[in-house]
């Protein structure tokens, strides 16, 4: 297309730009040669578009904002540590740990098309524990809790797995 309208759209990749500069240089095109060389030269831009966000929000009108003001779909991945009515079982840590790994490995691959939250709000704001909740235009479509809470058969021993 560059040599119909003057534009190009480079590749994501650094090696297919690198390919493409050495295609540029062959045919001798200077014009595209200095964009790639310019583009090669940043690496800071280009690594920044590529890095994944997850915004961190302690308090629910803050997170209404957020969802109030985006157009992308939300994931919102709710942490409640501080809930100390339960006990929690040697295998919580772990659940919790695998839901904020997931929530990092999705933001890396849908960075550019979903907005990712991480709600750690304080005590008294939520009682989730750990829930997944997902929105699009600041409606709630569905959400997941992902911890199990066991009831012992004592009223007092709540376990959460």
């Amino acid at each position: 297309n560059y040599l119909r309208d003057g534009e190009v759209e480079l590749p994501v990749k650094r090696e297919s730009v690198i390919e493409l500069l050495k295609e540029a240089q062959y045919y001798c095109i200077e014009n595209l040669i200095n964009t790639i060389e310019q583009h090669l030269a940043s690496p800071k831009q280009d690594t920044l578009r590529q890095m994944s966000s997850i915004l961190i929000v302690q308090c629910p009108k803050m997170k209404q904002q957020l969802l109030d003001n985006t157009t992308k779909p939300v994931v919102v991945l709710t942490m409640n540590r501080y809930n100390n009515v339960f006990s929690y079982t040697p295998n919580s840590h772990d659940n919790l740990m695998r839901s904020i790994e997931c929530l990092e490995k999705y933001s890396l691959m849908f960075t550019n098309s979903v907005l990712f939250i991480k709600d750690v709000g304080a005590k008294s704001e939520q009682n989730e524990i750990c829930e997944w909740a997902f929105y699009y235009r600041s409606y709630k479509l569905k959400s997941i809790d992902c911890i199990a809470i066991h009831y012992s058969s004592e009223k007092r021993l709540i376990k959460v797995e």
